[in-house]
């Protein structure tokens, strides 16, 4: 008899969850809260799911609310947000949760993808490495500084103000991007995104950081073209087009995105036999000049300053 009143005691107390802790399997509410305005439902959206997947379950919150006993009693997530000029800060901090778990983290990345980046640092830096593994098996391209990285390249060209100029440089920049794809298919570590253009004149780093996000990049080239016709006729030539290239390499680095190096190519200039002024003529030229300038960089310096970007 005094056996089995052992054995059930220590039942009750092996299977019965000690006073102030919380069941590994109890699901918890979720508090969002800060100067966010609109955006509360937003941030919900993101943080929910991500704390559901790597911590514990979450359930809704009565219409009714929650009494401070009933609040006392449960376990929660309160996460708090709040912007400093364009960097957002997010902590979270849990009552009664499966695990200790209390956060910090900034980003400067854009919204909504700067919410998704913080809670997904708060979750790799608070949680055990077998969870770090499966967030950065998922989010490899948000963790830049916390997990490996492949760099995912997004070509932008500074856009032009003059929309005739635009429609001059389509296919001129074709030919340029073609120069850096045949390079970058000879590098391992370096996968291409895609090509964008930007705005220098408006908000260029806010422009590019959501350009960037928006495109699924972590690194970035950004390309400036300068030309000029020059009409100076001679027993062989009628003038000359030519063209400048300068780059700047951009990251997504401790939680924001930074400069990283410049590189200009060298300047190039070719002949040209018969002068114009239509459209036709300066595409044409402007192909020929874009194509020479990929033939005369440096392959070997270009990748040396493209992998600096990683």
């Amino acid at each position: 008899m005094r056996h089995t009143l052992i054995i059930s005691l220590s039942l009750l107390l092996f299977s019965s969850p000690l006073s102030g802790q919380s069941q590994a399997n109890e699901d918890c509410y979720l508090f969002v809260s800060g100067d966010i305005g609109e955006d509360k439902s937003v941030v919900d959206q993101i943080v929910r799911p991500l704390i559901a997947s790597f911590v514990s379950p979450i359930k809704e919150v009565p219409v009714s609310g929650l009494n401070q006993s009933e609040l006392n009693s449960s376990c929660y997530y309160d996460v708090s947000i709040n912007m400093v000029e364009d960097t957002l800060n997010l902590s979270i901090s849990g009552q009664r949760t499966p695990a200790r778990f209390n956060g910090f983290s900034k980003s400067g990345r854009s919204f909504p993808e700067n919410v998704r980046h913080s809670i997904l640092r708060v979750l790799h830096n608070e949680l055990n490495n077998a969870a770090k593994a499966e967030i950065c098996g998922k989010y490899t391209e948000i963790l830049v500084d916390e997990c490996p990285q492949t760099q995912n390249l997004l070509l932008v060209f500074n856009k032009y103000a003059d929309r005739d100029l635009e429609k001059l440089m389509k296919e001129p920049r074709s030919k340029l991007v073609a120069g850096f794809v045949s390079l970058i298919e000879r590098m391992t570590s370096v996968n291409f995104i895609g090509i964008s253009e930007i705005d220098f004149e408006n908000d260029f780093h806010h422009n590019l950081t959501r350009t960037m996000d928006k495109n699924g990049s972590n690194s970035s080239l950004v390309l400036t073209t300068e030309w000029d016709f020059q009409e100076q006729e001679s027993s062989m030539w009628k003038g000359f087009v030519s063209m400048t290239l300068s780059i700047e390499s951009y990251s997504f680095k401790d939680g924001g995105l930074i400069k990283i190096d410049s590189y200009a190519v060298a300047p190039q200039r070719i002949p040209v036999r018969k002068w114009g002024d239509s459209n036709s003529f300066k595409k044409k030229h402007l192909q020929r000049i874009a194509r020479k300038v990929t033939q005369k960089w440096s392959d070997a310096e270009m990748k040396n300053f493209i992998q600096t970007n990683n």
